[in-house]
């Protein structure tokens, strides 16, 4: 039987993918001195199924539904693991793939409304390095000064500008 070639995930990566599954399992397996019998067992599955996922070909079904989860994640323009934690809905603190840096910036963009993420974001995305770290560092230095000063560079701005801040 012909399997499908693969949509989402290249050749390579379904090769890769499917080599660290195998060293997963086997690895597991070992740690715990289990048999394949034993691990069929522990994930209910027959012997024969489960020997399928052990079998080094990069379209078996674990693979190729994950190049399936890889067309919803293009989708939504995320990658498989993005998609995977959306639909798990994983709270941001419990997330294990992030740094806790990482963690802690989007805890502080969730609280924050929809238009400003969307402003920052755009303002990173449109800037060089240089002017992103500049804005950074004058921003530290306003966030220092008292409500009453930066109310007044507020007004100074907005006359410059011609504009009034959010």
């Amino acid at each position: 039987m012909t399997s499908k070639p693969l949509k989402h995930l290249e050749p390579a990566t379904a090769v890769a993918l499917q080599a660290r599954l195998l060293h997963f399992l086997k690895r597991y397996r070992r740690s715990n001195s289990m048999s394949v019998e034993q691990m069929a067992a522990k994930l209910s599955y027959s012997v024969d199924h489960y020997k399928q996922f052990e079998l080094s070909n990069p379209n078996n079904r674990l693979i190729s539904s994950l190049d399936f989860v890889g067309e919803f994640a293009k989708l939504a323009g995320m990658s498989i693991s993005e998609f995977v934690n959306y639909l798990a809905d994983v709270p941001l603190d419990k997330r294990q793939d992030l740094y806790p840096w990482e963690k802690e910036l989007l805890m502080f963009f969730s609280g924050c409304d929809l238009m400003i993420r969307r402003r920052f974001t755009g303002m990173l995305q449109s800037q060089d390095r240089t002017t992103v770290e500049r804005s950074l560092a004058a921003a530290e230095k306003l966030a220092q000064l008292p409500q009453e000063e930066l109310a007044a560079i507020e007004k100074i701005l907005d006359a410059m500008t011609g504009s009034r801040s959010p």
